[in-house]
C-alpha cells in the first residue's frame, strides 16, 4: 500500500507545481503552495499524535512518552 502513495505523490507534486507555475507565471508560487500543503500535513499528524497519545493508558502511555521525549524507562 505504501508504495501506491509514493507513486502518488511523485505524480501529484510535479504537476501541481507546473499547473501553479502555468497559472501564475513562476515558480515562487507554486513552491509557496507547496509548502503550505506540507505545513497543513504536518499539522494534521501533530494533531492526529497528540489525540491518540490522549487516549493511550497504562505502559504503552510511558513509552510512547519516553520515545518522545527521549526519557529512559
Amino acid at each position: 500500500m505504501h508504495h501506491e502513495r509514493l507513486v502518488l505523490g511523485g505524480f501529484i507534486g510535479p504537476f501541481v507545481t507546473g499547473w501553479i507555475r502555468q497559472v501564475s507565471g513562476g515558480y515562487p508560487a507554486a513552491l509557496v503552495t507547496l509548502g503550505c500543503c506540507l505545513a497543513a500535513f504536518g499539522i494534521v499528524v501533530f494533531v492526529f499524535l497528540s489525540l491518540t497519545e490522549r487516549r493511550a493508558s497504562g505502559p504503552h502511555r510511558l513509552r510512547t512518552t519516553a520515545l518522545f521525549t527521549g526519557a529512559d524507562l
